[in-house]
């Protein structure tokens, strides 16, 4: 955990993001992902070998944020960019996430290569402009 603040500090704090078992409406969707300058930081290994606290990628970003503060995995999102990134894999941090668990951040994405990412609607089921939400 992070040692910078008491939210992180407090296992329950850090993730209470992921306590509700209940979630607002929403469309499931597959996506085609073919992305180029993605950093594997699913283990500690691989978090050591890049010198990175896998601890920032899971404080409780909110309670920086509501004090005014810059959240350290922010700051890690913005140094990774910098470095030509376009995105980490890394474990979930979800409570009762196993090690099999894990999540493609991105930061970069298009319809192309090399950073592309489509949603798969063959049949053309999802909405293609804002007036279907209202």
């Amino acid at each position: 955990m992070c040692h910078e603040c008491e939210a992180c500090r407090s296992e329950a704090t850090s993730r209470s993001g992921f306590t509700s078992k209940m979630i607002p409406p929403c469309t499931i969707c597959s996506y085609e992902v073919a992305c180029e300058h993605i950093l594997d930081l699913r283990t500690e290994i691989d978090s050591n070998l890049r010198s990175i606290d896998s601890s920032h990628m899971h404080c409780d970003w909110r309670s920086y944020v509501a004090n005014g503060r810059n959240p350290p995995s922010w700051r890690l999102a913005r140094y990774l960019i910098s470095q030509g990134y376009a995105g980490i894999l890394v474990p979930s941090f979800a409570r009762e996430a196993t090690h099999e668990d894990q999540n493609l951040v991105l930061w970069k994405w298009s319809n192309w290569r090399p950073h592309m990412v489509k949603v798969f609607d063959a049949d053309k089921r999802l909405p293609r402009n804002q007036l279907s939400w209202r």
